[in-house]
């Protein structure tokens, strides 16, 4: 697929712009001459103008933005002008009618878009009487608009009444613009352009069409000079209450066709009327269109309420069922009472708890049958019951309340809730049975405090029990020493308070499942247990690792019940395991390097020579070894003692790591011997390396207790591919001793196969 380029898509985009003005044009172009061929006479003006609503909708599509609206505003004028002059207009006329286009145009779009943005509505529609009255007011204040700036113009060039022209020249243009833009905007509408949906409907509407035409031929045919055209307005009121809107605003545009044919040609109720006849063609067109279209489009509002009302109960009654579908089907008990307490709705819940509903009974009998009380045994009277309380207005929250009835086995414990309906209008109590799981709690509640000795006693492991669904329901002494927060805190929270919240994500997607109390259990099959490392989280921030040992509870019949977990505290084991750790490495490092100069000893420069040999031999590079041996060092000895020579030799290392290569490995081969590894290295850049050294130990190494020389003499060995690390070590010590017998401070090479002495 080829992609076009930058200026291809400009292109493309200015023919798609340029394709609707183009159009738009041509029409007005023609609209304008459709408009001077419907004159009355010869120099009067024209009946229609529909050059007024090619323009409308010229500026109301392409206007976008303002500076499209002036371009198209001035196109209007332009065409305008031009084209009533080569019509044989004047030239005062042609000015006129092509700047009052241009105002028109501008004025009516601008009043609709202002008018629909206040209501919230798109400029370009017609679906409610509202947008009609935004179009009305848009033709109207644009032909007035117009009108004037076309009278102005005529007034100054020919003397043209501003008045007349204002009246004759709005009425004309306002019309034209209503009834044609009505048509067009509703044509254009996706949603709304339906003409007919059944084949009744098509029927219908060419029944209106043909007795509509023939009223009006009939009428308009003759000379009769009475307005009985206005008799013809029923016709119009049954098109717009029977025939769809569209219909009705092509009912308008064919009423207005048949009356300016009729009154161009001299014949109709409005012929022959002088000066007048125009304006009562414009004005009887006007009314058609305001009264078919206002009637069209209230029908339609009115039909959508019928139907937007017709939805929302349908909606309510579904939503009805299926509130009532899950009252029905809860396991609380729902009851509704009105303002004096009769029962008006019992969910089938509720009469499974009250085989007499309460609100079935007087007080007295309710006082006789179900005695209720607080859990700790005081008596609620009939006031202080919920449902007295909401009565009263009140919001009760959730409350035990223990009730006793000769219907009942035992005493049950109801939890309830009640409040107030609005407009006092009654109450709504929802209540459900949880004897059982009061029982539970206080059977928990005695199994805590009968371990609770027990496990407050080990306070070094924090013991944490938690139920299946990860509610904390056991927290040692221990583990509130741990963590920071009291038994009073964490009983019935989640354990995952505890832990590190990354922690716990990176387990969960370890494991593949959701971060939560799951990851904690997540090890534990078949009720066994497991052991894992955890990061607490103390509650003053800090963090803790700790040894946490999981397993599963169970209950009498075998099946698990919850968990069980003991957390040990491993500071002080990673501690000792840190320090284990320091002191191993501390060794491995004395067992490899010097303890004076902290270089490497003669063990770990062996296996540094064999890398490098191998590491030479991959990458075909040179490999070259230096060893050297100091001058002068016993001397030191000797004169200034042990502690000298040993300063001497940490200030001989410390000059030769600065001048080696950062690559290069400097070892201390003992006593006062040295070697160097040199790897990716010819003979020239072994010889420079050699006379760094030389240069650097032939400085005097001034100390506290004297200025001190020495010498070196260097042994050079570059290895070959055959070569072995002792080979290479034995070649480089014969060169060093042959620099010795030269004369020592020097640097001799080893060649291969045959050793040559080379001072440097």
């Amino acid at each position: 697929m080829t992609v076009p380029s930058g200026a291809e898509r400009v292109r493309r985009r200015l023919a798609l712009r340029a394709t609707p003005t183009a159009a738009f044009a041509l029409l007005y172009v023609v609209a304008v001459l459709v408009g001077r061929a419907t004159r009355v006479e010869e120099t009067g003006p024209a009946v229609v103008w529909p050059a007024g609503a090619v323009g409308f909708c010229w500026l109301a599509v392409v206007g976008s933005t303002r500076g499209r609206r002036l371009r198209a505003a001035l196109a209007i004028a332009l065409l305008g002008v031009v084209t009533l002059r080569v019509a044989g207009g004047a030239v005062p006329l042609a000015v006129a009618l092509g700047l009052s286009g241009a105002v028109h145009a501008l004025v009516g779009t601008g009043l609709v878009s202002a008018l629909q943005r206040r209501r919230g509505r798109p400029g370009c529609r017609l679906r409610e009487v509202a947008d009609l009255g935004a179009l009305l007011a848009g033709s109207a204040g644009g032909a007035l608009a117009g009108g004037i700036v076309g009278a102005v113009v005529l007034h100054a060039t020919v003397g043209v009444p501003v008045p007349a022209f204002v009246l004759s020249h709005g009425l004309r243009v306002g019309v034209s613009t209503f009834v044609l833009t009505a048509i067009v905007v509703r044509l254009a509408d996706p949603v709304e352009r339906r003409l007919v949906g059944t084949a009744r409907e098509a029927w219908e509407a060419v029944g209106a069409t043909l007795v509509v035409a023939g009223a009006y031929l009939v009428v308009f045919a003759g000379t009769v000079r009475l307005p009985i055209a206005y008799l013809l307005l029923p016709l119009s009121l049954c098109v717009a209450l029977r025939l769809a809107t569209t219909l009705a605003a092509l009912h308008v545009v064919l009423v207005g066709g048949l009356v300016v044919l009729a009154t161009v040609h001299g014949t109709g109720p409005f012929a022959d009327e002088g000066p007048a006849t125009i304006l009562l063609a414009q004005s009887y067109i006007a009314v058609v269109a305001l009264v078919t279209l206002v009637l069209a489009l209230h029908r339609d509002e009115r039909h959508r309420l019928v139907e937007d009302a017709r939805a929302a109960h349908a909606r309510a009654d579904e939503q009805a069922a299926m509130l009532r579908t899950v009252i029905d089907t809860t396991s609380d008990g729902i009851s509704v009472v009105d303002a004096a307490g009769g029962l008006v709705f019992s969910n089938p819940a509720a009469q499974a708890i009250f085989t007499r509903p309460p609100a079935l009974l007087s007080p007295e009998e309710t006082a006789r049958y179900y005695r209720l009380s607080t859990p700790d045994g005081r008596p609620l009277a009939p006031p202080d019951r919920p449902l007295d309380h909401a009565l009263r207005g009140e919001d009760v929250p959730a409350t035990d309340v223990v009730v006793d009835s000769p219907g009942f086995d035992a005493p049950r414990i109801l939890e309830m809730t009640a409040r107030p309906l609005p407009a006092a209008a009654g109450a709504v109590m929802g209540f459900r049975d949880v004897t059982a799981q009061r029982a539970s709690a206080a059977e928990v509640a005695s199994s805590r405090d009968l371990f609770a000795g027990v496990l407050d006693a080990s306070v070094d492991f924090a013991i944490v029990s938690t139920t299946l669904d990860g509610r904390i329901t056991l927290f040692n002494s221990g583990a509130e020493r741990m963590s920071g927060w009291s038994a009073q805190e964490m009983l019935g929270r989640s354990p995952s308070r505890l832990h590190d919240p990354a922690e716990i994500a990176a387990r969960a997607a370890e494991l593949g499942v959701p971060a939560g109390n799951g990851v904690l259990v997540a090890g534990i099959h078949d009720g066994g247990t497991e052991t894992r490392r955890w990061t607490y989280r103390h509650r003053d921030g800090s963090t803790k690792q700790v040894s946490v040992t999981v397993s599963a509870l169970r209950d009498g019949a075998g099946a698990v019940h919850g968990y069980m977990g003991v957390a040990r505290d491993l500071t002080a084991e990673l501690a000792a395991a840190a320090e284990l750790a320091e002191f191993q490495e501390a060794l491995h490092h004395q067992a490899l390097h010097d303890p004076l100069t902290a270089l490497p000893n003669r063990a770990l420069f062996h296996d540094r020579l064999e890398h490098a040999i191998a590491g030479a031999a991959r990458s075909a590079g040179g490999l070259g070894l230096l060893y050297l041996d100091l001058d002068g060092f016993k001397v030191v000895n000797d004169t200034s003692g042990h502690a000298a020579g040993d300063e001497v030799l940490r200030c001989v290392a410390q000059r030769l790591t600065a001048c080696l290569r950062p690559g290069d490995t400097l070892a201390r081969m003992g006593g006062d011997e040295f070697a160097v590894v040199c790897p990716d290295i010819d003979d020239d850049g072994l010889h420079a390396v050699a006379d760094r050294v030389l240069g650097a130990v032939s400085d005097p190494f001034p100390l506290p207790i004297g200025t001190f020389r020495v010498g070196v003499s260097i042994g050079m060995a570059m290895a070959t591919a055959s070569t072995t690390a002792e080979q290479l070590l034995q070649s480089a010590d014969e060169a060093m001793y042959a620099a010795k017998r030269a004369g020592k401070n020097r640097a001799s090479r080893h060649r291969w196969p045959a050793a040559a002495l080379l001072d440097v």
